[in-house]
């Protein structure tokens, strides 16, 4: 009945999936298991495509279900139909299933319990992971800002600002320095402006949406405008925050157009860290041109910017506080 190997790949007529490569399932009855998933796959691929009365959108999103359904019903996910996994758990006598039920009976008492997941304590922010060194230039409630210099000797006058989203810690985009968007952006004379937002917990169940454009993006932004005045500002939106980025266009095309910040800081809610702010009271602060020939200063009276000197060199300046 076994007869003679034959890849499931073969005569197929597409892409061999690279999860059946392995000598293994060339033998009866894997091959057949292989088989006949990838004739599923395909049909069910062909049966979603160039449906008369479904935009591009909409086939797409298709698509995405299906593959994710299909790729967990894949015979390699199994150990019955898995021909490489039972010759692991023969020669390892079981133990890697035993492992495995451990592993699990970890994560689900880590779960019950609230703790971390297993494994993430082999990570440290800043010494692993984060490595990009930066500094917190503001503050609320619900976010802080970091910004990070960049390291050439000629920089970008205009700052880039990344926008991560609320379940991403923000060092989704700088983990290490071999993947590490942060990195590369420095590296290339950028200086870049990164939201960390706030884990919520049960003290941020009235908070709605206009609380996240407010002490959110608007804070971020009228923070960013105040360290690089009169610069445009790129934006960056990742994931689940470019759903409120319209709502927020019309006051980052108010603000970032004029390239000056129109600050919201409040006795409530101060722009920068331990600063309070209130009609009485300013906020100092000055940047040093990269021509290192003039420096721009400016204050915050009653919630709103003023300068005080202007740069020799607009087109140049880095932007970075001195």
């Amino acid at each position: 009945m076994a007869g003679s190997p034959v890849s499931p790949a073969e005569n197929l007529g597409a892409k061999p999936d690279r999860r059946f490569e392995a000598e293994a399932w060339t033998q009866f009855p894997f091959n057949v298991y292989a088989r006949a998933y990838q004739n599923n796959l395909a049909l069910m691929n062909e049966a979603v495509r160039d449906v008369c009365g479904v935009t591009d959108y909409h086939t797409q999103l298709l698509e995405f279900a299906l593959r994710t359904l299909l790729n967990a019903a894949s015979p390699s996910n199994f150990l019955a139909s898995n021909p490489e996994l039972l010759a692991l758990t023969r020669a390892q006598q079981g133990q890697n299933l035993v492992r495995g039920f451990g592993h699990l009976v970890e994560d689900i008492g880590c779960t019950l319990e609230g703790g971390a997941p297993a494994g993430s304590a082999e990570f440290e922010v800043g010494r692993n992971v984060a490595v990009t060194p930066g500094k917190v230039v503001c503050r609320d409630e619900l976010i802080e800002l970091i910004q990070y210099q960049p390291v050439t000797k000629d920089a970008y006058a205009e700052p880039v600002m990344i926008v991560p989203a609320w379940v991403m810690k923000y060092y989704i985009l700088g983990l290490s320095a071999r993947n590490s968007m942060v990195k590369y952006l420095v590296d290339q004379g950028h200086t870049v402006f990164m939201m960390s937002w706030k884990n919520p917990d049960e003290s941020d169940r009235d908070l709605a949406m206009d609380d996240y454009l407010e002490q959110g993006l608007r804070t971020a932004l009228d923070a960013v405008c105040a360290i690089v005045p009169r610069r445009k500002v790129h934006a960056v939106a990742i994931v689940s925050v470019a759903p409120c980025s319209p709502s927020a266009r019309r006051h980052w095309r108010a603000t970032v157009t004029s390239g000056w910040p129109r600050s919201r800081c409040s006795p409530r809610r101060p722009i920068f860290p331990n600063r309070a702010s209130s009609p009485s009271s300013s906020i100092r602060a000055s940047w040093r041109c990269s021509k290192q020939r003039c420096t721009v200063r400016a204050c915050s009276r009653a919630g709103r910017w003023v300068a005080h000197s202007r740069c020799c060199a607009p087109r140049t300046c880095c932007g970075s506080r001195s």
